[in-house]
């Protein structure tokens, strides 16, 4: 697996309407990254993308004004390479059909534990090594 220190020069986007779990994700990814920015719904993270250009992004499914899936397709319109991590509850599985569909392959199934997070930040620091 990948060294998390090629993360500390990075900036993570985290968007997630509840506010707990957002504080909670980005408390943890300002362990790792240079700045982490957060968006509290779909509408706002796209802003900040455009905005900040986050070297990467953690994203839940089920937000306002513009779902997780909807965001991801905006930015793959232009944007192929930045990792983009899909957050979702294990009662949205039918969501996850559409995400991995959709060709997202890195996700996190809430609620998560920090082995989980680790491992998935290790596999977002290979793909931005190889980018």
């Amino acid at each position: 697996m990948s060294d998390l220190t090629i993360l500390k020069s990075k900036i993570a986007l985290v968007a997630e309407d509840n506010e707990m779990i957002c504080e909670n994700l980005a408390k943890s990814l300002n362990f790792f990254c240079k700045e982490v920015i957060k968006a509290r719904d779909g509408l706002e993270a796209l802003e900040l993308y455009r905005e900040k250009e986050p070297d990467f992004i953690f994203t839940d499914v089920k937000m306002p004004n513009l779902d997780g899936l909807s965001l991801m397709k905006k930015i793959r319109e232009k944007d192929k390479l930045t990792p983009i991590v899909v957050i979702t509850a294990h009662s949205e599985i039918d969501l996850m059909q559409r995400v991995v569909e959709a060709e997202f392959k890195e996700y996190l199934i809430k609620p998560f534990d920090r082995f989980e997070f680790i491992d998935m930040l290790k596999i977002v620091a290979k793909k931005l090594e190889n980018s």
